[in-house]
């Protein structure tokens, strides 16, 4: 036990502990459950280190936390915690907390924006909070980069427009986010092709809460629908509408314009895309069967297989490590493909095909990535087996470095499988490997309570 997690203990941070007894607004909650309440109210997550007999925690406790303004700033902007006594050592890690009293804050997703150390009076601990803010405002800056970047820079507006639905203001958020969308490509530089599918994403996200950006997708998709029909789609047009539909709960919608367009335009390459995309909203629904309906899954791989082969016998220009950077890009891309249909053979409960198709995959690329990506796909079927297992201990033991991924993907397939003590000491094993806190901090939390 580590002397920061001892003091932590010592003084009822956590453990289930009340609150100071001079009554501060925090509440006992584990740090994840924090975060999800601090993003559903669009505040943030205000978290405090002490411990017991410290003059200036003491002080924090009688003069600070007891301040009208600061309870009030509290209850306007943040949710205020304390740590539980599983969480205590890796949030003072995660978060570089080597003194008490501390106070952090963080964004929703455990963005770090003010860290203060020491005791403050209210007067000047809102100060100090609102100056550390102001200079970090997520909205601000981004803001700034995009300024910087230029209007037709991608990232920066989707990055932008993030920070605005995390800050609660979803009408300009929706409004960057379709300044992605509706980019026709050519016309906005760097907007338009990648940018426009996490844009649908993004909106789907923000329809959650948001009717107007519900309303935004639909409008979309039926434009795009339309497309489709007269002839006139435009090149994502397919993966558009197979995504908006997929946000708007609407497969059926895709997988009957699929039957349509097949019927009136068999041998369109419209039609052919879409029903890849209708295969990829199958896969992210889970619904694994109704694949089979659409292609033949095993066959897919083999030609994907067959197609590899043939392009990675064709001379490229060039040489030496541009050669080589471009076939493991081939490499990676094949994988990346046809491990979804990997998935689906797993989900649909063929395991000899399924083996079949690993084989094909790993004969193109056997790197401790692939093994991870096939044993993670089987997790996402829900379906795993002891084949699921070897694919994630030979990924863990090809890997020059553990990975949280890596790590994760063979601590769930145990746990799957119920062999819970073996993927505890998993994590205790990896955990240590780690020299980065946030990483031992996410393979830690792989477990229910503290850590063994």
């Amino acid at each position: 036990m580590s002397a920061l997690l001892g003091l932590l203990l010592w003084c009822g941070v956590g453990a289930g502990a009340e609150v100071p007894t001079a009554g501060g607004p925090f509440v006992s909650v584990p740090f994840a459950e924090a975060c999800a309440a601090a993003g559903r109210a669009h505040k943030l997550v205000l978290i405090y280190f002490d411990e017991a007999g410290n003059a200036d925690c003491t002080r924090f406790d009688e003069q600070t936390w007891t301040d009208g303004g600061v309870r009030k700033w509290m209850a306007e902007h943040a949710v205020a915690m304390q740590p539980l006594a599983a969480e205590g050592e890796l949030l003072a890690a995660r978060f570089a907390v080597t003194a008490v009293p501390t106070v952090i804050v963080v964004s929703p997703r455990g963005l770090k924006r003010a860290h203060l150390t020491g005791f403050h009076e209210p007067a000047a601990l809102l100060e100090a909070l609102d100056a550390r803010l102001r200079d970090t405002d997520p909205v601000a800056v981004t803001l700034r980069r995009l300024e910087e970047a230029g209007a037709s820079d991608a990232p920066a507006r989707i990055a932008h427009a993030r920070a605005l639905a995390e800050a609660g203001r979803q009408e300009e958020a929706l409004a960057q986010f379709l300044r992605c969308l509706d980019a026709a490509g050519e016309k906005e530089g760097r907007l338009g092709g990648g940018a426009q599918l996490v844009a649908v994403t993004e909106i789907g996200e923000l329809a959650a809460d948001y009717p107007p950006a519900r309303e935004a997708l639909r409008t979309r998709r039926d434009a795009a629908r339309e497309r489709l029909l007269s002839g006139t789609a435009r090149q994502l047009d397919p993966a558009l509408l197979a995504m908006m539909n997929t946000e708007l709960g609407d497969i059926e919608g895709t997988l009957s314009l699929y039957q349509q367009m097949h019927t009136q335009q068999p041998h369109s390459v419209m039609t052919g895309l879409l029903r890849q995309y209708a295969v990829d909203s199958l896969l992210k629904a889970h619904r694994y069967a109704e694949i089979a309906e659409l292609i033949d899954v095993k066959a897919a791989v083999r030609r994907a297989y067959d197609l590899h082969q043939e392009d990675s016998q064709r001379p490229l220009p060039g040489g030496g490590g541009d050669v080589e950077r471009f076939r493991a890009f081939e490499r990676r891309t094949f994988v990346e493909r046809n491990v979804k249909y990997y998935e689906a053979l797993v989900g649909m409960e063929r395991p000899e095909d399924a083996a079949a198709a690993a084989e094909l995959i790993l004969k193109v690329d056997d790197s401790a990535s692939t093994y991870a990506a096939l044993a993670a796909a089987a997790l996402r079927t829900g379906k795993v087996s002891e084949v699921h297992l070897q694919q994630a201990r030979k990924a863990l033991e090809l890997a020059p470095q553990p990975s949280v991924e890596t790590v994760t993907t063979l601590v769930r397939v145990l746990q799957r499988l119920g062999r819970n003590e073996e993927a505890a000491g998993i994590v205790r094993e990896q955990a240590e490997k780690f020299s980065d806190p946030e990483g031992a901090a996410a393979i830690r939390e792989l477990l229910p309570g503290p850590t063994p």
